[in-house]
C-alpha cells in the first residue's frame, strides 16, 4: 500500500505537476524515474522513486502494464496539482476501500467516535489496539498497525479531514476529526443544481459523497449505529459546518422551533457564532449553498 513507503503528499503532488507539464514531452517509466531521481545526482539516485511511481499505477494515472510504455500526460481541466492529486484521492482513497483498505475506515471510526490522533508510540499503539477490538476485518492478511497509522496521520491532514490540536516546533503532536477542507471541495456536488436543501437531504448527499462521513457508506459500515444516533451530527463534521457558515461558504438555518438535526452534544448554544448570520439553536433546519 502506497501510504506505507516513502511516496509522501508532496513527492506525489510533484509527480502529478511533471505529468500536467504543458511541456512534457513523450516519455517511458525510465525517463519519467530519471526526472523524478536524475541519475547524474548521486544523493536522488541514490533513492529511486519505486513508491512513487507505484503509488501513481494503484491511484491509476501511471500504467501499470510493463507494456504500456508511453506515460499519458494528465488533463488539468484548469485545477493545480494539489486539486488534481486531491480529486484523485478523493474518488480512489477516501470513497473506495481497494487500495487503502484502512484509511476511510478508521476515519470512519475516529470521527464516531470523537477520537484524538497523536504521533505518540505509546498512543499510537492504544489506538490500533482498540481499532482492532471494534473494527471487523482489521486483523486479516495486511494488519492494520502502528506504522500504517503513524503513515496516515500526514495524509488525513493532506486532505483536509483534520486540524491540529497541538503542535511542537517541527510536528503535529495531536490532531482532530475537522473535515472542513473535504466538505468544501464537495459542496457543489452535495448540492448539484440546488441551493437550498433541507438538512436531511443535505445530510444524505453528504454521505453519498463523502462516504467516509455521516450517512457514508463507510461511516455507516464501520459505525453500526451510527445513523441511528438521533439525528446527531459528529462533532467533527458539526466544527465544519459552523466554520463553513462562519466563512460564508454555506448558510446553515437553526431557528429555535427546529426539529431537524442536531449539532454534537458538545456544541451547546452559548458557543453558536452570531455573526456573519445567527445560528439560534443547535439544530438545522436547512442549509443554502453561498457563492464562492
Amino acid at each position: 500500500m502506497f501510504m506505507d513507503g516513502t511516496a509522501t503528499s508532496n513527492r506525489l503532488e510533484t509527480l502529478v505537476k511533471v505529468l500536467m507539464s504543458d511541456e512534457m514531452p513523450d516519455m517511458d517509466e525510465d525517463t519519467l524515474k530519471n526526472i523524478l531521481a536524475p541519475r547524474s545526482l548521486p544523493e536522488f539516485s541514490n533513492t529511486p522513486p519505486t513508491d512513487l511511481l507505484r503509488a501513481g499505477k494503484e491511484l491509476g494515472f501511471l500504467p501499470n502494464s510493463k507494456d504500456a510504455k508511453k506515460i499519458q500526460k494528465i488533463d488539468s481541466n484548469g485545477k493545480s496539482a494539489k486539486q488534481k492529486l486531491l480529486e484523485i484521492l478523493d474518488g480512489k482513497v477516501l470513497s473506495e476501500t481497494d487500495i487503502e483498505p484502512y484509511f476511510a475506515k478508521y476515519y470512519s471510526f475516529i470521527l464516531f467516535n470523537d477520537i484524538e490522533l497523536s504521533n505518540s508510540k505509546k498512543i499510537l499503539n492504544d489506538l490500533v489496539r482498540e481499532a482492532h477490538q471494534k473494527i471487523a476485518g482489521f486483523s486479516e492478511n495486511n494488519p492494520f498497525n502502528d506504522t500504517k497509522l503513524s503513515s496516515y496521520l500526514p495524509w488525513y491532514s493532506y486532505v483536509g479531514l483534520t486540524e491540529a490540536i497541538r503542535k511542537d516546533r517541527n510536528s503535529i503532536v495531536s490532531s482532530a476529526a475537522h473535515p472542513y477542507e473535504r466538505i468544501e471541495r464537495k459542496l457543489d456536488d452535495i448540492f448539484q443544481s440546488q441551493k437550498l436543501l433541507q438538512i436531511e437531504d443535505f445530510m444524505q448527499n453528504l454521505g453519498s459523497h463523502c462516504p467516509e462521513l455521516d450517512c457514508g457508506e463507510i461511516f455507516n459500515s464501520v459505525n453500526s449505529a451510527g445513523n441511528q444516533n438521533h439525528n446527531q451530527i459528529t462533532r467533527g463534521v458539526s466544527n465544519a459546518l459552523i466554520e463553513l457558515h462562519v466563512n460564508g461558504r454555506i448558510v446553515l438555518d437553526c431557528p429555535l422551533d427546529s426539529d431537524g438535526w442536531s449539532f454534537h452534544s458538545s456544541i451547546v448554544d452559548a458557543s453558536l457564532p452570531q455573526e456573519p448570520n445567527p445560528l439560534k439553536s443547535t439544530k438545522i433546519y436547512s442549509v443554502k449553498l453561498e457563492a464562492k
